[in-house]
């Protein structure tokens, strides 16, 4: 699990390094995507490791954030993972955590 949040932290730290320069425009939405995309394979692991505490923390951070609204999340879910996939990830995983844990062995193949 330390590795997934690693990737959190390391996210979090290249937007806030951006900030005020000449590049927050144009990436300060790709970062957050990369943020919020690894906060999903940290719900993803709690989630299939039953746990509920992590999941919750990141679940917050999301909703509080917003991230699941950047312009880049559904494009970029879409093209790697497809639409099925993608409405899992933005729909039922960010906000089942019961629900999830059956669909995220089914449809995502996890054993």
């Amino acid at each position: 699990m330390i590795g997934m949040s690693g990737n959190i932290i390391k996210a979090k730290n290249k937007l806030k390094l951006i900030k005020n320069t000449k590049f927050e425009k144009d990436w300060s939405a790709y970062f957050e995507y990369l943020i919020f995309y690894y906060m999903i394979l940290t719900l993803i692991v709690a989630i299939n490791t039953n746990q509920k505490i992590l999941y919750k923390k990141y679940k917050y951070e999301i909703k509080e954030k917003k991230y699941d609204k950047n312009k880049y999340m559904k494009k970029m879910l879409i093209e790697r993972y497809g639409k099925l996939k993608t409405f899992i990830f933005l729909n039922i995983i960010v906000n089942q955590y019961y629900l999830s844990k059956p669909i995220v062995k089914i449809a995502l193949k996890i054993k």
